[in-house]
């Protein structure tokens, strides 16, 4: 798991407690703001299953060219059955445990052999998965793009989730100086709050 990953999952974990599940009221964005950029919210559809894109990150968006917000797997091309994605997705709610696969990613000059893509099940009576959140980490694609100086900010992100990751806290407090990864902090948050 990548380090913006295993953050998510000890997050999930924490507000998960004894529970099969956390349910989506205990999902709170301001308790993760640095990692919201690659966090997606789906709404499961039981019968038919499917899934419909209610949150997408900005370094997402960015990243995969497209917006999915407010779309259905089913109408997605490299998202409807029997693709990867929906192989992932559909194994969340049936097992109702965390998933974690890696992609294959390419997009102009920017490839990555192994794209962390995580799923972790919500579910508000304990039983049924209702919502998946989720993250993408497009942590290796920013890395080729960014500049010296925001290389340095990412590398302070990435040992300040780490810690987080070790010690099952929550990431706080936006980017106090700006730049691309503050940018998307701020964007996601707007966009999280506005989609729920």
């Amino acid at each position: 798991m990548s380090i913006l990953c295993r953050s998510l999952y000890a997050y999930w974990e924490t507000i998960r407690g004894a529970r099969a599940m956390p349910s989506r009221s205990d999902f709170e964005p301001l308790d993760v703001p640095k990692l919201l950029p690659y966090v997606f919210l789906l709404d499961v559809q039981q019968e038919p299953l499917d899934f419909h894109y209610r949150i997408v990150g900005e370094t997402i968006i960015r990243f995969s060219g497209q917006n999915l917000m407010g779309q259905w797997a089913s109408a997605l091309d490299r998202h409807r059955d029997p693709s990867p994605v929906w192989a992932l997705l559909r194994n969340t709610v049936n097992d109702r445990v965390p998933r974690l696969i890696h992609f294959s990613y390419s997009a102009g000059d920017i490839t990555v052999s192994h794209l962390p893509v995580l799923a972790l099940p919500l579910s508000d009576d304990g039983i049924t998965v209702n919502k998946i959140v989720g993250m993408v980490d497009y942590a290796e694609c920013i890395e080729k793009r960014l500049m010296p100086r925001q290389l340095e900010r990412k590398q302070r992100l990435m040992e300040e989730v780490e810690t987080v990751a070790a010690d099952g806290t929550s990431v706080n407090g936006p980017e106090k100086d700006g730049g691309a990864l503050g940018d998307d902090n701020r964007q996601s948050d707007a966009t999280f709050y506005n989609a729920l």
